[in-house]
């Protein structure tokens, strides 16, 4: 694991590790070339093939220009029978044109029906059908229907744009028929819109004479009905016409004003009333002393009161003058009181009076009323009648109005469509079409190469890059050592080349392994590396083998440990023979310094595998192995412990705890990411131990045709620093 990142991410297929750039794509390309121009030709061949197979088709088109109707006033005598101005109406003309109906109508005017070209599908329809398996009996059809089907197969009627042009187009491989019949068809829908506007004016006429002869009727009875009213009221209404000029205004006038003088007796009659019934003396004098009666005998009581008065000063209330006195007043109220009532009756019976005119008036008033009723009901009748007469009159008008300008305009009828451009015979067949074919089958044949290139990519899993790597299993990369075939190698061992070879390609790679590995720690001592691989065969005790020599030779103190204690390598690389090894130091049968070998050639100190115990891994934990790794850092300056792969055995996973960094070797272009991801979550999480991968056995040529940017600066840039190759 990288120092700083504990968590790793997911791994998945490679095309989940990042996506390809230009190059690489070019890359890949480049590499399946052979199989994109073999399916290319493929294509291209069967294009040939097709072309040479069907045969040709001919397509000629006439354009008819649609005029749509111009607007008809809603009282005009011309029936609507036009094409109205809208995209809708055009495009309802299409389908007109490109119906059944109307193919019957063009197939029996040009008398196509024993025209063989008919009697079979399109040519090209039909061995298309044949390729797909279709039987040629199955595409034939009996009757008038399946020669309908046909010609419509061949017909074509489409609006250009949104323009009034209509464009007619009919194919067929005698150019003269596709002429002829794209022609035929514009012609026969303009003929049909002749015939469609003369029919609708030959009805429209007929309706009109049907209702002229309706309207003529109405007026006759209506007039017959008027003149005849008009005597029956001379003699049924002759008194309402003697009493029409009588002058009701008197009448009104004289009712008014008898109705305000009873008005005005009754309101003085309500007051004679109150007035007797309060008992006031002085007031009822004031109201009632028009009558001279009641004046003596007001003067009279008021003599009769004062000389009452002046008795009572002379004699007591029981005196005979002054009850004499009284009795003569008590009969002056008694006569005033009888004369108070007299007159409030001849109040009454003047309003009684009134009442009695006022009623004769309104009697009369009402009379008079009726008879000018009766008088202007045979005037409403009489208006209502002249009315029904002048309208049937009217309507009588206008039918005969319409039925002459209808006749008028049946011999200028003109069609709503124009043939503005006729169909000549072409001279090149517009079926097939080489240059679609070629592209369509090209483009067919490259996405299927395409395709096959995609799954071929897709059962590949491994590494081909750094990059690759690092996005895969979200490891730093230190570097990539490249693979050296044996005629590169003139029968050097791997190990020995970056000894011999000091400037190649393959020991500045193991060089700049180095760098990474020691350089960060060279102020504290040691730094210990396990070096392990997921599976076997990735080049592990090789490389490490050879990157322990070129340290060593370039001057570092380098332990090597053959940690692989079930199936140890090292020592054979090494050219030492060794009869003691790892297990007898961690056992402590033997100092570390009577097992310690040293490499003649590089000096680096070297501790044999051993593979006599059926249970090692129990040495290689802290109280051993890890006492021996720290007693190493304080005496050398790198040392690496070759271990097991990791998804053999659990021996790197014991050792890599005791080690500062892990170096994960994984094979170029063979290591399956699932296993290398696999093999990396057997190491466990450790932030303070870092894991570095390093690809191995990478092939430089190959690696340019993948077409990756390190590739090329490998191969092209850098390639003049490597003077050994």
């Amino acid at each position: 694991m990288q120092a700083g990142n504990p968590a790793r991410p997911a791994v998945g297929p490679p095309a989940a590790a990042g996506e390809l750039s230009l190059p690489e794509l070019l890359g890949v390309l480049r590499r399946y070339r052979l199989l994109l121009l073999g399916a290319l030709g493929v294509g291209l061949g069967l294009a040939v093939l097709l072309l040479a197979w069907l045969p040709p088709v001919y397509v000629a088109t006439a354009q008819v220009m649609i005029e749509p109707l111009r607007q008809v006033p809603e009282d005009s005598a011309l029936p609507a029978t036009g094409i109205a101005d809208d995209g809708t109406a055009i495009d309802s003309q299409v389908k007109l044109l490109a119906s059944r109906s109307m193919a019957r109508q063009v197939i029996d005017a040009l008398d196509l029906a024993a025209e063989p070209e008919l009697q079979r599908p399109l040519a090209v329809a039909e061995r298309l059908g044949e390729l797909a398996g279709v039987p040629r009996a199955a595409a034939l059809e009996d009757g008038a229907g399946g020669l309908v089907d046909r010609f419509l197969e061949r017909l074509e009627v489409a609006r250009d744009g949104k323009t009034r042009v209509i464009r007619i187009s009919f194919a067929s491989s005698d150019p003269k028929i596709a002429a002829l019949v794209a022609n035929g068809v514009a012609e026969r829908y303009i003929e049909g819109q002749l015939e469609t506007k003369t029919r609708a004016t030959r009805d429209a006429a007929a309706w009109l004479r049907s209702a002229l002869d309706t309207s003529r009727e109405a007026l006759e009875v209506a007039e017959a009905e008027l003149a005849g009213f008009r005597e029956r009221s001379q003699d049924e209404y002759a008194d309402a016409f003697a009493l029409h000029g009588v002058d009701v205004f008197n009448l009104r006038r004289d009712l008014v004003a008898v109705a305000g003088e009873r008005a005005a007796r009754q309101s003085e009659l309500v007051r004679l009333r109150r007035v007797l019934a309060e008992g006031d003396p002085d007031l009822a004098f004031q109201e009632l002393g028009g009558s001279e009666v009641l004046e003596n005998l007001y003067g009279l009581k008021n003599q009769t009161t004062r000389r009452e008065a002046e008795l009572a000063t002379r004699y007591g209330d029981r005196h005979p003058l002054i009850l004499d006195v009284r009795a003569e007043r008590r009969e002056l109220e008694r006569r005033i009181r009888a004369e108070q009532l007299a007159l409030v009756g001849s109040v009454e019976a003047e309003i009684a009076a009134a009442r009695a005119r006022e009623a004769a008036l309104e009697r009369e008033l009402d009379g008079l009323k009726n008879q000018n009723t009766a008088l202007a009901q045979a005037e409403v009748r009489i208006a209502d009648l002249e009315r029904a007469a002048d309208r049937a009159r009217r309507l009588h008008e206008a039918y005969l109005a319409r039925y002459q300008a209808v006749a008028d305009a049946g011999d200028t009828q003109r069609p709503d469509a124009r043939l503005i451009s006729e169909a000549t015979m072409p001279s090149r067949p517009s079926q097939p079409r080489p240059a679609l074919i070629f592209s369509l089958f090209g483009a067919a044949s490259l996405g299927t190469g395409l395709l096959l290139v995609f799954f071929l990519e897709q059962l590949d899993h491994g590494f081909r890059s750094a990059r690759a790597l690092e996005q895969g299993l979200g490891l730093r990369c230190l570097g990539a050592v490249p693979l050296v075939d044996r005629r590169r190698r003139r029968g050097l061992a791997l190990a020995d080349l970056p000894l011999e070879r000091p400037r190649s390609r393959y020991a500045e790679s193991l060089r700049a392994l180095v760098a990474g590995l020691v350089g960060p720690v060279g102020e504290r001592g040691g730094k210990v590396v396990l070096v392990t691989s997921s599976v076997p065969g990735e080049g592990k005790s090789t490389t490490t083998t050879a990157l322990a020599r070129l340290a060593a030779a370039e001057g570092l103190k380098v332990l090597l440990i053959d940690a692989d204690l079930r199936r140890p390598a090292l020592a054979p690389m090494l050219g030492i023979e060794a009869e003691t090894g790892l297990v007898e130091i961690l056992r402590g049968e033997r100092e570390a310094e009577a097992v310690l070998r040293v490499d003649r050639r590089s000096g680096l100190s070297f501790v044999p595998g051993s593979a006599r115990v059926s249970q090692p891994t129990r040495l290689l934990g802290p109280a051993a192995m890890g006492i021996l790794l720290d007693e190493a850092r304080r005496h050398f300056d790198l040392v690496l412990v070759d271990s097991p792969p990791l998804l053999a055995v659990g021996d790197a996973r014991v050792m890599a705890p005791l080690c500062d960094t892990v170096l994960l070797l994984v094979r170029w272009n063979a290591t399956q990411q699932a296993l290398a991801a696999h093999a990396l979550g057997q190491l466990g999480q450790a932030p303070e131990r870092p894991v570095l991968a390093v690809l191995t056995g990478v092939d430089p040529d190959a690696q340019l045709g993948l077409g990756s940017g390190e590739s090329r600066v490998v191969r092209r840039q850098l390639l003049q620093y490597y003077a050994e190759g």
